[in-house]
């Protein structure tokens, strides 16, 4: 079975790495401290998978979830 997708259907996934560098207001730390303590939410709403070892962020995803409040509690005592 083959599934058509539109070309804005299509997830772009971006390396930590190159996520950050491409996106210069998350650090690397940030991203990785957001994947240590929520990774599994993250993956859930889309934004994350794993390739291996690697994991690959779906950049349009965790920039739609920034944008709605998604990573304002991340560890740490709700505010």
């Amino acid at each position: 079975m083959r599934i058509q997708l539109e070309k804005s259907e299509i997830p772009r996934f971006k390396t930590i790495k190159k996520f950050c560098k491409d996106n210069p207001a998350f650090t690397i730390g940030g991203v990785r401290h957001a994947i240590f303590f929520i990774g599994p939410k993250i993956e859930e709403a889309g934004a994350l998978v794993r390739f291996g070892r690697k994991r690959l962020i779906n950049e349009e995803r965790w920039l739609a979830l920034t944008a709605e409040g998604f990573f304002s509690q991340i560890a740490g005592v709700k505010r």
